[in-house]
């Protein structure tokens, strides 16, 4: 690998190349192509322990072709709610 390359995008320096690794597929579409977003959660003033509710920003990674979050990177407790995060139909809220 170049070491130039390397530096220049952070990129640790490891013992296996771009052969050994596999594609991270969208599970709705198949395509290969994510870009980040962000999903914001709103804590009380009373747990956070602030003067005001907080608002946490969580980034989400989805597929740019059908905006499915890509579930594998997705915290946990989110999960099962990754249809929401989609269509922002949240009953919850």
């Amino acid at each position: 690998m170049n070491n130039s390359f390397a530096q220049e995008n952070q990129i640790p320096n490891v013992n296996f190349g771009i052969n050994d690794t596999q594609p991270v597929r969208c599970n709705d579409c198949n395509s290969e192509v994510f870009q980040n977003g962000v999903i914001f959660r709103k804590v009380s003033k009373i747990v956070a322990g602030t003067d005001k509710d907080a608002l946490i920003p969580i980034t989400v990674p989805y597929c740019v072709n059908c905006m499915a979050p890509l579930d594998e990177l997705l915290p946990s407790e989110l999960k099962r709610k990754s249809s929401l995060i989609t269509t922002g139909n949240d009953p919850s809220i």
